[in-house]
Parts: C-alpha cells; structure tokens; sequence
C-alpha cells in the first residue's frame, strides 16, 4: 500500500529529457511536497488547537491565505506531473511571493510596514526565483518583490501612530519565525546543491555510458564475431565497465510468442542457456517491454518482478532491436538503492540499440557467408563439368583428327615452305623441334646459330594438332606484338583446319548417301529374288572395291506363305 502511494503521488512521472530541466523538476516537486504538507499541518492544527485558533481568529488572513496557497500548489503539482515545467516554477514563486508579501508587508492592509523580523521573509521568492526559473522569470520576480516593497514603504510612510516594542515579549515568536525561514531556505538550497551534485555525476555517468556504446559499436563493427560471442561481449562489458551486477539476454522465439533466455553474465562469467521461457501473454517486465517494444524499469517486490536475484533492488528491460525487427529483451539488474535514472534508461536503450545492430551485421554477415559457401560448392561443380566437357571435347577433337588422319593414309601431316613464293613441300616426318612444341603446348623461341626459331603450337578447343616453326636471321629483332601475331595466326590456322576437315567429312558423308541411294534404287527395279542378290553383290564389289560377295539367306523365311490378299495379318 505505501509503496504504491509512493509510486503513485511521491514520484516525478513525466520524463523530462533535458537534465537541467529534469533537475529543476525534482527541485520544485520536493519543495512543492514540503509546502503541501506544512500547509496541511498548519490548517490542521489552527482546527484543533484552540490557542492556534483564536490567532486565526484575530487575523484570517492566517486561515485564508493558506486556504488558497493548498489549492495553487496541489494545481502546481498537477503542472509539474504533466511536462510544464516552466509554469509551474512561475506560478510556484508566484505564490511564494504573494504569500510573503500577503503575511508580512500587507498583514494589515489599512496600515501596510516594512518593519519587524517578518520582513526576513521577503528572501524567500528571490531565492526561489534565483533556484527554479531562467534569467528574465527571476528578474520579474525581483521587479514585482520591488513593487511590493516600494508601496509598502509608502504605506509606512504615511503611519504616525507610535507602536510600543518589548523585545522580550516578541523574543519566541520572532525566534520561531526566523527559525522557519532559514530552514525553508537551507531547505531550498540544499535541495538543489545535492540535486546539481546528482545531476552532474549522471551527467558524466551518461556520457561515459555513451562513449563505451559507441566503442561497442566500432569492435562490434569491425569485428567477424558470432552471435553468442556478440553476447558475451556486451554483457560483460555491462557487468565491468557499466558496474551493473547482473544482466542476461532473452531471445524472441521462432513462434513470435515466447521469450527465451539465450546468455547470463553474473558477478565472474557469462553462461549460454535455453532452458527459461516466458510467454508474451505472462505478467513480467520482459514480456511487457517485448510487447510495447520500449524500456520497463521494475522494482523488487512490483509486479512482474518474477525475474529479479535476489539481491537485485530494481531491473531494466530494453528492448534489442534493429530496424523495427525485435531480436529480443535485454535485462540489467541493479543492487544500488536509488532506482535507473532517465540518463541511464537512455544510455541503455542506445546501448541495445547498437546490440541490435550488431546481432542484425552478425545474421547478415552469416547468411551471406552461407550463401557464398552455397555459391562456391556450386562454383566448383560447375568448373569440374566444364573441365570434364573440355576433356570430352579434347579427345572428341583428338579422335576426330587422328580419324581423319588415318583415312588420309599419314600419320602426321606437314609441309615446308623453303622461301617466299616458293612451293609447299610435303614432309612426312616430325622433327624433333616440332616434337618439343607440341609437348610444351606455348610458343616458345629458339636460337640456334645464326637464325632464330620461333615454334608456335597450333591449337583449337585446348587439344594441341600440330606446331609450326618459322626461321628468321638471329639479328632480326622480334618484338612481343610479332610473338602475338604469330600466335594469333595459329588459332586462325587451327580454326581453319577444323572447318576444312568438317568439309572434307561432310563430302564424303554427302558422296556416300549418294552411292547409297543409288544402290538402293537399283535393287528396287529387281525383278525376283536371285536377280536382287545378283545385282547387290555387283554393287558392293563396285562400291566396297571387293573381290568377292557372298550372301546368304535363310532357306525357312523364303518357305513361309506370303499373306492372302484382303487379310491382315494377326499377332496374339
């Protein structure tokens, strides 16, 4: 029950970004409790006491005075909780002040004084005014403090009348009156010397937090590290450099519906779990931050605390995500007393923003590492059939020209060109440059005496069918452009070569259907069966340049019965 009232009416709810502002809003909502509670005691005891009452009796501006300073500031309060910070702090030492000027200067408003120990209060509105509002809203204060001051000494002014002082008799009062405005104003001022001290450690605490998400961020980057190693780095740096005492690191399911604690960091190691699950439908912090995809800070003993240690006193869940996919929730649990400030609530959000980051580079740069190894056994697969096709081709091209050679009647096949415009001359044997230039398969020069001897291998399809050898004076330079031409003119020759032999076996091809057709028609104007077998074998004599024919047919296929005219023949 108190927690919750804590939580519910003694917490500042809206999240000022600014710090300067989230430390004035702190400042003003402390003071603005205190003078809600002492407004409240002072009506209370002016109702029950009876000496307090007859004071309000004798001045109700005792009693109507704070009436109306209770309403402005529980109006206040309402203004601070909902993000106006800066009317609330003008209207906060506006009240001050008017309350001030209203209880000493114009107490009695027929005859309005300056003297007396009241008038120490007038420090009050100018110290507020100098704590909570910028340099024009404190100015004002202090014009209007002036005003009020200057009309009040008019109004003294004007008072003749003798008063009669006995210090001893005022000497409590006065003692009590001082005593309340040094401690409002010690009040005041420590207030907002600690929350300036606080303010400026989480300032530093804020930037340094910042600058190890930003050094997460480049290892991360520059880095080719799995996704659990990724983990571990950042929960131990949370758990190191952070001075957290404990997070860990929950996965969205494959189902979108389940949250699976994948690593834990405690107090000396990290270890790599899957056994926890938690459903998105459950009651917890996590679920709840996996749900609104935003940062849930929890105490111990709230609900949907489930999750915290022991010793843990508050836990926060950010959300790790990267371009508006949800990896999962990251915990971080505190054994400090005071609950994650804005300044760290930020921090961590950027600090799973960059772990989104980095698990979402890792996934990527995992695929893509599949994908290339996918491409590379497919690469390979790919160059073995075309090696094995270019192996088939080779000796497909070898068979075929060793074919054609041995219907020529050679072994190999070559000439000689002795000068220019001189005549081809045959040459059957293979001389043993040559033989050397098709062993290497590349041109290669020779010297050798007083000439030089260029060999260049005639290839096509990568089977080597001959070489060439061309001899020029040893003073003659070549140059690497002749040694390409050279080169060039052998793929031109081999490419010739093959398109005349394809001709040469197409004729022969083309002659031999030829004869074969005419054949055939011959033996189709045979008139019975021995004149048929007598005309073939002439034919193939002549054809196949034979000396001899021989046929011979199965004696019991000639006595099989022709089928009678009109009737088909049956097959069971």
């Amino acid at each position: 029950m108190i927690t919750r009232l804590n939580r519910q009416f003694f917490r500042l709810h809206y999240p000022y970004t600014d710090p300067i502002e989230r430390h004035r809003a702190g400042v003003l909502f402390a003071m603005n409790w205190i003078i809600l509670i002492g407004l409240a005691l002072w009506l209370t005891i002016t109702a029950a006491l009876p000496f307090a009452a007859s004071i309000v009796e004798a001045q109700p501006i005792f009693k109507n005075v704070p009436l109306v300073a209770l309403v402005l500031h529980i109006v206040i309060y309402r203004i601070i909780q909902s993000g106006r910070l800066r009317l609330a702090a003008l209207i906060f030492t506006g009240a001050i002040l008017m309350s001030v000027i209203g209880l000493t200067i114009f107490l009695d408003l027929d005859q309005p004084t300056l003297n007396g120990t009241t008038m120490t209060a007038l420090l009050l509105p100018l110290v507020a005014a100098g704590l909570l509002l910028k340099r024009p809203g404190a100015i004002f204060i202090a014009a209007v403090l002036g005003l009020f001051i200057f009309l009040g000494a008019l109004g003294q002014s004007q008072n003749h009348r003798p008063i009669r002082l006995v210090p001893a008799e005022t000497v409590a009062s006065d003692a009590v009156f001082l005593a309340a405005v040094a401690i409002v104003m010690f009040a005041f001022v420590t207030l907002f010397s600690s929350r300036v001290q606080q303010t400026a450690e989480e300032a530093l605490a804020s930037i340094r937090h910042r600058q190890l998400a930003g050094e997460l961020g480049i290892e991360l980057g520059r880095s080719l590290l799995t996704q659990s190693a990724i983990l571990a780095r950042a929960l131990n740096m949370l758990r190191d450099q952070f001075g957290y005492s404990f997070a860990q690191v929950y996965r969205l399911g494959d189902d979108q519906n389940h949250l699976v604690r994948a690593m834990t960091t405690g107090i000396s190691q990290y270890e790599i779990t899957g056994r926890e699950r938690l459903n998105l439908a459950e009651v917890s912090a996590l679920t709840e931050c996996a749900r609104s995809r935003k940062p849930v800070m929890v105490a111990a003993g709230a609900p949907g605390s489930a999750h915290l240690r022991a010793t843990s006193r508050y836990a926060l869940a950010v959300p790790v995500q990267h371009a508006g996919s949800l990896f999962g929730v990251l915990d971080i649990q505190t054994t400090a007393d005071r609950p994650f400030s804005a300044n760290q609530i930020e921090s961590a959000g950027l600090f799973a923003e960059t772990l989104g980051t980095a698990l979402a580079n890792s996934q990527q740069m995992a695929d893509l590492q599949r994908q290339l190894a996918q491409q590379e056994n497919i690469t390979n697969r790919l160059q073995e059939q075309l090696v094995e096709l270019q192996r088939r081709e080779q000796r497909r091209v070898g068979d075929a020209w060793g074919t054609y050679l041995q219907e020529r009647g050679a072994v190999t096949l070559g000439f000689d060109l002795k000068a220019q415009g001189s005549p081809l001359v045959p040459a059957q044997d293979l001389p043993d440059d040559l033989r050397r230039t098709l062993e290497r398969g590349v041109p290669y020069i020779e010297e050798r005496g007083n000439e030089r001897i260029i060999h260049v291998p005639i290839t096509f399809r990568n089977q080597t069918l001959g070489a060439m050898a061309f001899t020029v004076p040893a003073q003659q330079e070549l140059s690497s452009r002749q040694i390409e031409m050279a080169r060039v003119v052998s793929e031109r020759l081999a490419l010739a070569l093959e398109n005349m032999r394809l001709f040469e076996q197409s004729q022969a091809q083309a002659q031999r259907e030829l004869k074969a057709g005419q054949i055939t028609g011959q033996l189709i104007g045979a008139k019975d069966v021995s004149a048929l077998l007598n005309l073939a074998a002439e034919q193939f004599n002549e054809a196949l340049g034979a000396v001899h024919t021989r046929i011979y047919l199965q004696p019991e296929l000639l006595a099989e019965p022709a089928v009678a005219p009109g009737r088909e023949e049956t097959a069971s």
